[in-house]
């Protein structure tokens, strides 16, 4: 009997030291292994997000042209100087030599109370073909323009023509 007795007392002492001591850390290990899944699961879904963010600023690249010619608009002051550097640039690109660019006085527009309207007068010098690729720029720009009077006369000289565009440019 004292054989049997040694043998339980032993495994109560197993059980004992099972319980008191390896469970509670097996428990532990269990748990850290539940929050690094928890984590890993978060690490993958902010790698997501940022290959979202990434792709969307490329495409936001594509559009950076249009998103600076929309942001001038937006700032009043610099409006002017914007709009001449526009219509130079453009005018170079298609060939037009401009040789003046007026802008009248800022006003808002009979059409509604937040639109604004800038009169402006360009005189330029260019080809027919040229005059046709500066209007089309124009056209796609993000600037609303109404051309109210276009004089078109034809130099002596060559196939130069000299062209007065009058409108009004809304913001």
């Amino acid at each position: 009997m004292k054989r049997e007795s040694l043998i339980l007392i032993l495994f109560f002492l197993c059980g004992v030291f099972f319980f008191g001591f390896v469970f509670p850390k097996y428990q532990e290990y269990q748990d850290f292994k539940k929050a690094l899944e928890e984590k890993k699961n978060i690490k993958n879904i902010l790698e997501k997000n940022l290959e979202t963010l990434q792709a969307i600023e490329k495409k936001s690249e594509n559009y950076k042209e249009t998103i600076e010619k929309i942001s001038f608009l937006n700032n009043e002051e610099n409006l002017i100087p914007s709009l001449f550097y526009f219509l130079q640039k453009d005018g170079n690109s298609a060939g037009v030599l401009i040789n003046s660019i007026n802008f009248g006085d800022i006003s808002k527009s009979e059409n509604g109370e937040k639109i604004k309207e800038l009169p402006f007068e360009i005189k330029m010098s260019s080809s027919f073909g040229s005059f046709l690729s500066f209007l089309e720029r124009l056209e796609n720009s993000m600037v609303i323009i109404n051309f109210e009077e276009i004089l078109i006369n034809k130099k002596q000289e060559g196939d130069t023509l000299d062209v007065s565009l009058r409108g009004k440019i809304f913001f």
